[in-house]
């Protein structure tokens, strides 16, 4: 299965204080969307206004295949747990999940995947030495860490990734996917190395920069 992200006039606030104005945004199987921004300027809601976990005030999120469309604003807390179980990979920090999971159930639970494909993954990453470790007993970054492994592993057509690391393992990873027919939305911070959004050439990528809580897209 793919599916096509659309937003359009994305609005959120919180009180008083607008955080994301008007954004719009478009991905589809195939195409890798980089998005920057530095602190506090409306990243990591935009990526929880992409997912669900954020209702948003004005706009549209639109996920779509081929067979029906799912508007995230509107959508009943049942649908968006449907969604976010069947059809979206999301990294946004580390899983809430028993502490005393090891690290490669937590993958496999997440991914839904066997054990061994979940152990492959992180050691892909280059986490392999945590797999069998209580996720509980493991640093905050190792654990953000088999968040992305969870992301990345998963057979799911829309991936959504808050700021992942910028290894060439990971990157190429991302390239993979992209050339399966996912859709890939990722949000970064700008790196004095080269992020995800180095990623280019890829045939279907596309960069911008959020900033006030508006995306200024670069010109292909």
């Amino acid at each position: 299965m793919t599916v096509r992200l659309r937003v359009e006039g994305l609005c959120k606030a919180f009180g008083v204080q607008a955080v994301l104005r008007g954004v719009a945004l478009r991905a589809g199987p195939g195409d890798v969307v980089t998005v920057t921004g530095g602190p506090a300027s409306g990243r990591t809601t935009l990526v929880r206004c992409l997912t669900g976990g954020y209702r948003p005030d004005a706009g549209s999120v639109l996920v779509e295949d081929d067979a029906s469309q799912i508007d995230l604003v509107t959508a009943d807390a049942r649908t968006l747990a449907w969604l976010r179980r069947h059809h979206l990979a999301l990294l946004d920090g580390p899983l809430a999940t028993p502490p005393r999971r090891t690290c490669a159930d937590v993958v496999a639970r997440t991914a839904d995947i066997d054990h061994r494909a979940a152990v492959t993954a992180l050691e892909r990453i280059g986490a392999g030495a945590v797999a069998s470790v209580p996720i509980g007993r493991v640093r905050p970054a190792a654990q953000r860490t088999v968040a992305l492994a969870a992301a990345l592993a998963g057979d799911r057509p829309l991936v959504v990734l808050d700021d992942p690391d910028a290894s060439s393992e990971t990157r190429s990873w991302i390239h993979e996917l992209a050339a399966a027919q996912r859709t890939i939305v990722v949000v970064e911070p700008p790196r004095p190395t080269p992020g995800v959004a180095a990623l280019i050439p890829l045939p279907r990528q596309r960069a911008g920069h959020i900033e006030q809580g508006a995306i200024t897209w670069q010109q292909p």
